[in-house]
């Protein structure tokens, strides 16, 4: 019996000296290597978090709704340098040739609170897709210019309640430099349109994608749809005529439509769902883990996610996971397979001790049966 409680006890003090921890629905734990932000609504401060980008120069951006009183919100862009330091953050201004009312700033210009997507070109110029118009912001926060997007749209011929979505959804620059939206005209009939940087129309492409949603720019030319509500990432050439469908493989842990996707430099993509995934370009997954955030079960665990040039995977969460994240950016690096987050190094000592004494007090409990 001594034998069996001393294997019991070296059992669990192995468990609490482990380097990472598995969450209650067996998605690995990972601490990050690097965190950076605060939640909340001040200038600089993370709130609602929409979507995320790296620039080339690996300058990380955040377009983010930031609710200021009741319901009522409007559309930011925060920008931290490569190194995560706060670099700047502006209001999201659109023009309007006529006084609508409502969210005024000044000088003809309102707040907007519709910004669903945006990207940057090669410039360094920000495309922010806001309902009906693309607005464009030069890298340092100031506004050029915008042009509406209604006009090429195919729900304007009066099929707007036909479609499961009324506005645009996604916006990615391709590698020539078009304007490159999602729409749609019916449930089944959806749109990919090209515009060029000035705001005119090169061409609009038919795609069998039912509700769609994200678009993303591998850098080389492809396309990738994420079709809202199914785990399915349609991939198209630069042209949009050769059509591959990934069938992301989430392991069971979430029913739904993946969160984000990007990028990284090894040809590997990243999602986000229930946990970050890594994906290889046929959709088998080479890693799956979940941040510091140990989710519960059943819970959608969305966050978004981007790359940058040295394989860093930058993970975005908003004001509702404060709780249980520290900060609202964290970074983790994946290598031959696996995810690398922050050594464990720092905090073992204390970690070691309250495992310690929980291993000790679950042994002399057994003990005494």
């Amino acid at each position: 019996m001594m034998r069996y409680h001393v294997l019991l006890f070296v059992a669990l003090l192995s468990l609490a000296m482990a380097g990472i921890a598995v969450a209650d629905n067996g998605i690995t734990v990972i601490k990050p290597a690097a965190s950076a932000g605060q939640y909340g609504t001040g200038a600089g401060q993370i709130d609602t978090p929409v979507s995320v980008r790296v620039d080339a120069g690996d300058n990380v951006y955040i377009l983010q709704h930031v609710h200021t009183s009741g319901p009522k919100f409007k559309s930011v862009i925060t920008i931290y340098d490569k190194n995560l330091t706060l670099v700047r953050s502006f209001d999201v201004l659109k023009k309007s040739m006529v006084d609508v009312g409502w969210d005024r700033a000044s000088n003809g210009y309102y707040y907007d609170n519709l910004a669903s997507a945006f990207d940057i070109d090669g410039d360094g110029n920000l495309f922010i897709l806001c309902g009906w118009d693309v607005v464009v912001y030069s890298k340092d926060g100031k506004y050029q210019y915008q042009f509406p997007v209604s006009a090429f749209m195919g729900w304007i011929d009066n099929t707007g309640n036909e479609t499961q979505f009324y506005y645009p959804r996604g916006l990615a620059i391709s590698s020539d430099d078009y304007v490159v939206i999602t729409s749609g005209s019916t449930r089944d009939r959806h749109e990919v349109i090209f515009i060029y940087p000035e705001g005119k129309i090169y061409k609009k492409l038919d795609v069998q994608v039912s509700d769609m949603a994200d678009i993303v720019s591998d850098g080389n030319g492809s396309f990738y749809i994420v079709e809202a509500g199914r785990s399915v990432i349609h991939s198209y050439d630069s042209a949009l005529k050769t059509k591959r469908d990934i069938r992301l493989d989430f392991n069971g842990t979430y029913n739904g439509s993946p969160a984000s996707l990007a990028f990284m430099p090894d040809g590997n993509m990243t999602a986000s769902a229930n946990g970050i995934f890594v994906y290889a370009l046929n959709g088998s997954i080479q890693a799956h883990f979940m941040d510091n955030n140990l989710s519960e079960n059943d819970r959608s665990w969305n966050r978004l996610v981007a790359a940058n040039s040295t394989g860093w995977l930058i993970m975005v969460s908003g004001m509702e996971d404060k709780a249980k994240t520290p900060k609202p950016v964290n970074v983790y690096r994946f290598y031959d397979g696996a995810v690398v987050g922050e050594p464990e190094q720092a905090d073992v000592c204390s970690t070691f001790l309250a495992m310690f004494g929980a291993a000790a007090a679950l042994y002399f409990s057994v003990r005494r049966f």
